[in-house]
């Protein structure tokens, strides 16, 4: 059997592109220069340049417009949905019920609600972390889809 390439998902590509998700969907960034981001990243320019090529050319894309030139892409402009969903700025059904179970957790330990609200929210925490979760995954995503309504 051969030898399977290093990983490039976990230690390039996605650190990349939740730095350019953060960059573009802010007011301060219109666009990303990938050489400069690379490097600023502690990254090598050639890196950087290959992220962007990897995320360019996924299927579908999680880049949707990037300038070329020289050889080398000179600017990222656009991110799709499905970069905007993998690093969890766009809702999707588990990262919602993910949410949800958060905001139950914290208010089954809010001191300043009463015990049976507290009950009840560690309890529904509880039950979503379990099958239940499972099945609210799925109404949500269905939601977020819009497939209900």
């Amino acid at each position: 059997m051969s030898e399977l390439l290093p990983d490039t998902w976990a230690s390039r590509d996605l650190p990349f592109l939740l730095e350019c998700v953060r960059r573009i969907a802010s007011e301060e960034y219109g666009s990303v220069d990938p050489s400069r981001l690379a490097l600023e990243m502690g990254m090598s320019e050639a890196d950087g340049q290959l992220a962007v090529r990897a995320l360019l050319e996924a299927d579908p894309p999680y880049l949707s417009t990037a300038l070329p030139g020289d050889g080398r892409i000179m600017s990222v402009r656009g991110i799709t949905e499905r970069a905007r969903r993998t690093v969890g700025v766009w809702p999707t059904g588990d990262t919602a019920v993910q949410r949800l179970v958060a905001a139950l957790e914290e208010a089954a330990g809010d001191e300043t609600e009463d015990q049976d609200t507290r009950g009840a929210a560690a309890k529904a925490a509880s039950a979503l972390k379990g099958a239940a979760g499972k099945i609210a995954i799925g109404v949500m995503t269905a939601v977020i889809t819009g497939q209900v309504t």
